[in-house]
């Protein structure tokens, strides 16, 4: 949750390669812990997606 918040913040803030990294990781972080349909894992999911080209 703390690097999906950050994320956020970074994204706001402009720092979008820093936010693509924090989503990365936390999807990786969260990928083996939660389900695959886990409010977090999909949010940080879709937001990656609209941060990435």
């Amino acid at each position: 949750m703390t690097l999906h918040n950050l994320a956020c913040a970074q994204s706001e803030l402009g720092l979008l390669s820093q936010a693509t990294e924090s989503l990365r990781e936390a999807i990786t972080l969260l990928a083996d812990a939660v389900a695959s349909d886990h409010p977090t894992l999909t949010s940080c999911r879709d937001r990656l997606a609209r941060l990435l080209p």
